[in-house]
């Protein structure tokens, strides 16, 4: 058989603790999305300052967003996991499903074989 973990019960609770990390990630990156605007208003409303300050203001922004590009996909990442486990559930359900009318079908067979 398959392990616990792939049954559908199990990829069903796999699925709703995605789903729950889905709703923290997104939290995490509406935050970190509120962060860039204000970084990217402040640099913009540098421009009164030499161009040394805004250079070195920009340069700050930039290093901030490649800190922060790897937070931006993990909700992706999350996502897909999820479109993942889903998909093995609905597949492992398929499974169960083709098992039981192979079964059905066999034991039809089998008493139309007793019938004759």
């Amino acid at each position: 058989g398959l392990p616990l973990a792939a049954a559908p019960s199990g990829l069903a609770r796999r699925l709703v603790g995605l789903a729950s990390e889905a709703t923290n990630v997104s939290r995490r990156n509406a935050e970190v999305g509120h962060f860039c605007d204000q970084w990217k208003a402040f640099v913009r409303g540098s421009f009164r300052d030499g161009s040394a300050t805004v250079s070195e203001r920009r340069q700050s922004f930039l290093q901030a967003t490649e800190t922060l590009l790897p937070l931006w996909s993990e909700k992706a990442n999350l996502e897909n996991r999820a479109a993942i486990a889903n998909a093995r559930a609905e597949l492992e359900e398929m499974m169960v499903r083709r098992q039981e009318a192979n079964q059905q079908i066999a034991e039809s067979h089998r008493l139309r074989g007793e019938l004759r």
